[in-house]
């Protein structure tokens, strides 16, 4: 599978993906507590979506140069996107 070369179409791919009460736990969260998820599931987007350095349009995306940087600012938009429905 490609990687996702967008914020929004990482956001689309993990909102696809991960089981209903991650995401419920993830939306319920207030925003500055984010960063406790930063670990895991930011790892976890590092890894699968190619930021360690095969997907530059992905890093580029999220107006970030540091892959822990454009993973969390994946993170941001998934809670966003969570609270808007």
């Amino acid at each position: 599978m490609k990687h996702p070369r967008t914020v929004k179409e990482a956001v689309l791919r993990l909102k696809n993906g991960m089981f209903e009460e991650d995401l419920k736990r993830i939306k319920n969260m207030k925003k500055d507590k984010l960063i406790t998820i930063h670990y895991g599931l930011g790892k976890y987007i590092r890894n699968c979506f190619g930021l360690w350095g095969e997907n530059q349009k992905l890093i580029d995306s999220s107006g970030k140069k540091h892959p822990d940087d454009a993973s969390f600012v994946i993170i941001e938009k998934l809670w966003e996107s969570l609270q808007d429905g």
